[in-house]
């Protein structure tokens, strides 16, 4: 479907997404009107610079701004169910998002990853792969650049990370290849309940010519849509699969890549490099390229990152773990007892599913944030629990508690929102007082 840029547009929210949509359709002169709920955000000010005469609103949405408006680009951080969206929907005002812009306009192959977890580190991975090949791969979405910049900027393919929010208004991305990861409880506050989610998620395999899912997780499945479809285990992969053989990963019985050279070690990455080299070989990657791919890529902050070890206890920063199922994989990944630091914004999860793991593999857990306390329920059935005011008393408590060869992993199972900016400050603020102990 091509964009009609005769028409109205309302952006809704601006940020570094809302920016690229304004730029996008004002390059196409499209008629823009802009509104943003906060005030003086540096975004509105910037664009305001650049554009005198936008048409531009800062503070509460008001019904008039949908006046003349035949298509509302809402932010992905913003909910449908926000009234001014819910009267444009009314009135028959086209909703869209920036990724069902870029679907109308791109013109060369996308590769589209979504799931719970791990999407920012195979799409890196893929990228690794992408740097030792001839072809020019541009990646973005939800990492790196909005996806509507990269529209400007010749390539052989794209390679798309794409949250649940972004796919919520997404319908005529047709990738040739897509993948959801795994599907756990996560955003439980936007959504009435797993199904929706999971319904989000599954929209980018519509158009898809070729998915790929986790055999383990029927909700990653493709439910429809998708050409052709081929299954990633973590286990033996059988006939037209891949998965783990023998510490190779292999297509069926064929041995494709020494995952014991694999630059990022851990077993979540052994499987996520199984999902990259099947999304890799749809561009037609040769195999040679993705191996040297996979042994360059070391990982990603924030990512059970190794910060220290002090005294015979290794200490790990997970911040990017925001939800129940991240820190299952980071505590499944870990060697030794592990004493885990856990809390934030819950975004109203059940966080029982970690209890199985804190038998296995804690030694202690140490909550802190709005939640923490709903962490620390679940955790007395396992091990002892301890609270702490802050995240550097936390540490604190951690290093106390730990004994040598454990380690203390920040992996809060949370959002951060409660006590930092992002889950990049709150690993900043892990990793700096982690160094000021070592000092």
């Amino acid at each position: 479907m091509a964009i009609d840029f005769s028409k109205q547009y309302l952006v809704l929210g601006v940020g570094i997404t809302g920016a690229s949509v304004v730029r996008f359709l004002l390059s196409h002169n499209a008629s823009v009107r802009v509104a943003d709920s906060r005030l003086e955000h540096p975004s509105t000010e910037e664009l305001s610079k650049q554009y005198a005469s936008l048409d531009l609103h800062e503070g509460e949405f008001v019904e008039s701004l949908l006046d003349g408006i035949d298509i509302l680009v809402i932010n992905p951080g913003l909910s449908s169910r926000l009234p001014l969206v819910v009267s444009a929907q009314a009135r028959g005002i086209e909703l869209l998002g920036d990724i069902e812009l870029f679907a109308r306009a791109v013109q060369c192959p996308v590769l589209a990853v979504t799931g719970t977890n791990g999407k920012s580190t195979v799409v890196s991975m893929l990228q690794a792969m992408a740097e030792h090949s001839d072809k020019t791969v541009l990646c973005g979405g939800n990492i790196g650049q909005p996806a509507l910049d990269l529209l400007e900027q010749r390539s052989d393919a794209v390679i798309l990370e794409l949250s649940s929010y972004q796919l919520e208004t997404t319908h005529s991305l047709a990738p040739v290849a897509a993948s959801v990861l795994n599907v756990s409880e996560d955003h439980m506050d936007r959504y009435d309940g797993m199904a929706a989610y999971v319904a989000a998620k599954q929209n980018v395999y519509r158009q898809c010519e070729l998915a790929l899912w986790l055999k383990e997780d029927e909700q990653s499945a493709p439910q429809a849509g998708a050409a052709s479809r081929v299954a990633v285990t973590a286990g033996i992969p059988g006939e037209g699969e891949l998965g783990i053989r023998d510490r190779w990963l292999c297509a069926g019985e064929r041995q494709l890549f020494d995952l014991r050279t694999l630059g990022a070690p851990g077993k979540h990455n052994e499987l996520n490099a199984c999902f990259a080299w099947g999304l890799g070989r749809s561009i037609a990657l040769p195999d040679v390229v993705m191996a040297a791919g996979l042994r360059a890529f070391t990982g990603l902050r924030h990512r059970t990152e190794l910060v220290a070890e002090i005294d015979g206890v290794k200490y790990f920063n997970d911040s990017k773990g925001t939800n129940v199922g991240a820190t299952l994989v980071a505590l499944n990944s870990m060697m030794g007892k592990v004493v885990l630091l856990a809390g934030g914004d819950g975004k109203s999860q059940d966080f029982s599913p970690l209890l199985p793991a804190l038998l296995s593999c804690a030694r202690a857990v140490i909550t802190f944030g709005v939640d923490g306390d709903q962490v620390a329920q679940v955790a007395r059935a396992a091990v002892p629990v301890s609270r702490a005011e802050s995240l550097e008393s936390a540490i604190a408590l951690g290093r106390e508690q730990a004994e040598p060869g454990d380690c203390v992993l920040l992996s809060p199972a949370c959002a951060s929102f409660d006590m930092f900016k992002s889950y990049q400050d709150r690993g900043d603020a892990f990793v700096a007082c982690v160094e000021r102990m070592r000092a």
